[in-house]
């Protein structure tokens, strides 16, 4: 689903 890519590259985003 869409929330679940948007959560992922939070993640993503957060981590870098």
């Amino acid at each position: 689903t869409v929330v679940k890519e948007t959560a992922r590259i939070a993640v993503l985003d957060s981590g870098s």
